[in-house]
């Protein structure tokens, strides 16, 4: 890869503004319905007129979300080339990893367990490169027949974060096994920070990313 080609990764597909549209969209075309159902079956007919409004929402809400998902971007991107990576945020840096300077990459995953956006079973699949006390940390929710489909070399690069109650079951009360230990922590530390500021890309964006990172970086 060329120093001066910048490869752009677009980040936060289902970002704040896409969700409130959404989510306007959601209550706006359900009122609407109401009415509309109300005008046509009055009386008795009131929770078919619900019911009807209710599946107009959410309908209109799904062909608002798949109509403005990938026209509407958050405004953040991961930009590489072999120099840097940098988070951007409309052109300004908010985090900037220089290649010149030694380079913690980090790489983990979990399984989803709760309910909610992502689906009870997907995998969160990070990739942190820490510097200094800077860490630009992206990540991706697969599938279990997404996550399959990486070779095995790439799947085990992403350790398996182990949780606070399963790794006090397993710690060794003599301190053998320190440097998984050592690993695990730094790997919670890493979610932590991805929690509040992670950059999410779909999955083909970021298996690209990780393999170009492997090219800068030793992963």
């Amino acid at each position: 890869m060329d120093n001066d080609h910048i490869v752009e990764f677009p980040v936060d597909p289902e970002h704040t503004g896409l969700r409130l549209a959404i989510i306007l969209g959601f209550f706006g075309l359900g009122v609407i319905g109401f009415v509309v159902f109300s005008l046509l079956f009055s009386g008795e007919w009131a929770i078919l007129n619900i019911a009807l409004a209710a599946v107009v929402a959410y309908g209109g809400a799904m062909l608002i979300e798949r109509l403005l998902k990938n026209r509407w971007r958050s405004g953040r991107a991961v930009n590489l080339d072999m120099r840097s990576v940098k988070l951007v945020q409309k052109g300004a840096v908010e985090t900037q990893i220089n290649a010149s300077d030694p380079v913690d990459v980090l790489a983990w995953r979990f399984e989803v367990k709760g309910r909610g956006r992502v689906p009870k079973g997907w995998w969160v699949v990070a990739c942190g490169l820490a510097q200094d006390d800077r860490l630009l940390a992206v990540y991706t929710f697969m599938s279990p027949k997404r996550l399959d489909t990486l070779s095995q070399a790439m799947r085990e690069r992403f350790k398996v974060l182990i949780s606070d109650k399963k790794a006090k079951k397993k710690s060794d009360p003599l301190g053998a096994d320190m440097r998984l230990a050592g690993e695990q922590r730094r790997l919670h530390e890493a979610e932590q920070r991805r929690w509040y500021e992670g950059a999410e890309m779909n999955n083909d964006d970021f298996v690209r990313y990780v393999e170009r990172v492997v090219d800068t970086f030793t992963l």
